[in-house]
């Protein structure tokens, strides 16, 4: 529910996982997992807000390391909007059978800008998506350059950016 790039409306009880023997004993601000959710820490959620994004749900996300057993305080975000813009004529997708408009696989991606800038084109400043999912394969993040500045400079750790194509 969490990386579909629609709102989540129901109430979220409190969340909690445990690290993988093989996780290592250094805690990112973002930290890969393999259901591909957006799990970070405050310190990103908090570059996130100051950059003004009105499209992210954040819930509280208790990480307790699988060998000391301490808890660390993290964040599930849910980021809402879908962007249809994959440049289908220079991406290498395998597309799903029963529905040709999803990826099965991406093994290169490549997006037409244009289709963001149409979709935020006469939206105010504060209505346009930033930070968004494509919507043919919701389970990627694609943010604007304007964001991935601002995470590099805050020296944000765990997160990886990049270009498509």
């Amino acid at each position: 529910m969490f990386n579909r790039g629609l709102p989540i409306g129901e109430k979220i009880p409190p969340l909690s996982v445990t690290t993988d023997d093989d996780h290592g004993t250094e805690f990112l601000d973002a930290i890969p997992n393999q259901g591909l959710l957006f799990i970070i820490s405050t310190k990103f959620l908090d570059i996130l807000k100051s950059l003004k994004l009105q499209n992210i749900q954040a819930f509280p996300l208790a990480v307790k390391d699988y060998e000391s057993k301490k808890k660390h305080d993290y964040w599930i975000c849910n980021v809402v909007g879908l962007i249809a813009c994959l440049d289908r004529g220079r991406a290498d997708a395998v597309w799903k059978k029963d529905d040709p408009q999803k990826i099965f696989m991406l093994r290169k991606m490549a997006l037409d800008e244009s289709l963001i800038e149409a979709h935020n084109k006469g939206k105010k400043a504060d209505e346009q998506l930033r930070i968004f999912r494509l919507k043919e394969a919701p389970k990627f993040v694609i943010v604007s350059e304007d964001v991935r500045k601002a995470v590099m400079a805050a020296g944000i750790k765990g997160v990886v950016f990049q270009k498509p194509e």
